[in-house]
């Protein structure tokens, strides 16, 4: 039965700390945010604040696989040019390796994880969150909540300080141009301090809240039963979908 079940979606993202042979894990499920560049950028700008620019470090390269996706993004790119034009890094070495998908450490990652998973039962996130953490000897695994507020808007705010096609050709520099006027380093630094605003968070799907309530719940072991995330659709998100009232 479970087959025809859609269950809760969770999402992993990695970045592998070369200086510190650590691989750093971002787990977050479908009620958090989505997969996408929107939430490439935020977690790609959480982890040189917390770990690169307290320790002073200026120079940061970053290895990407070469297929087409979400980390090979123009947003992607004009994050980092924003970063150091920010003056919080001088340099982003952005490098690629041959053409096509190239595993690299990232990769093995995500296979310590396929093995882990294969082997245990998970029924709440945090049991998701500690099978990642005990996948690899060198993880460091942060579950991201809403109230973290790490997802934000980040690419409304790039937008704004790059250039236009209607703007002239310019070399290496993709700063908006007004009045012969390119933005200025206080500038890009005030609008990621105060105008960085938070994604909104996914809307809840009451028909699957009411499928993980009705058919995956008398499946669970009586010790998670009660965990929120098998928690019955409210009065309002049953009515939003039109779902029954049906008595537990």
């Amino acid at each position: 039965m479970w087959y025809f079940l859609s269950l809760l979606s969770i999402s992993g993202f990695e970045i592998d700390y070369a200086n510190d042979a650590k691989q750093c894990k971002y787990i977050y499920d479908e009620r958090v945010s989505g997969k996408a560049t929107d939430q490439v950028n935020p977690l790609m700008h959480d982890f040189p604040e917390k770990n690169a620019i307290p320790r002073h470090i200026r120079r940061l390269t970053v290895y990407a696989d070469s297929c087409g996706g979400q980390n090979k993004s123009n947003h992607v790119i004009h994050f980092f040019l924003a970063l150091v034009r920010q003056g919080l890094l001088d340099m982003v070495d952005f490098k690629f390796f041959v053409c096509e998908h190239t595993k690299n450490a990232c990769d093995r990652g995500f296979g310590q994880i396929r093995n882990r998973m294969a082997r245990v039962d998970c029924w709440t996130v945090d049991d998701v969150v500690k099978n990642v953490a005990a996948a690899g000897n060198s993880s460091v695994v942060k579950r991201v909540t809403v109230e973290d507020n790490i997802f934000r808007d980040f690419k409304t705010v790039i937008q704004t300080t790059k250039t236009s096609p209607n703007d002239a050709g310019i070399s290496e520099d993709l700063r908006r141009n007004i009045d012969k006027v390119k933005t200025p380093r206080s500038k890009v630094a005030l609008m990621f301090e105060r105008y960085l605003m938070p994604l909104t968070p996914p809307q809840p799907n009451a028909e699957k809240i009411d499928q993980m309530h009705r058919k995956v719940r008398p499946f669970v072991p009586s010790e998670f039963q009660n965990d929120p995330l098998y928690a019955a659709p409210t009065a309002d998100e049953a009515a939003s979908q039109r779902i029954p009232s049906v008595p537990d």
